[in-house]
């Protein structure tokens, strides 16, 4: 489960896709409001882990766009 600042992820602009082995979380056109800290918790049984990816978008001006991919497989990714 996706979590962005603490909050359930339920935003429509970001998406994900969850595998057995993996997970992604996908923005195809990032703004600033993206910018922030997301969290993946995961719970198999009775055990619970999570692991929090930090994401700042920049840009020099109000028109840019920007595209961002992040993914996760077993360890923590600094983006």
């Amino acid at each position: 489960t996706w979590f962005k600042e603490g909050v359930l992820l339920e935003d429509k602009t970001v998406g994900t896709r969850t595998s057995e082995v993996d997970t992604i979380l996908f923005i195809r056109t990032a703004e600033r409001t993206h910018s922030g800290k997301y969290t993946l918790s995961v719970q198999i049984e009775d055990m619970v882990d999570s692991a929090d990816i930090f994401i700042q978008i920049v840009g020099q001006s109000w028109r840019s766009t920007y595209n961002l991919s992040a993914s996760t497989r077993n360890t923590p990714v600094a983006c």
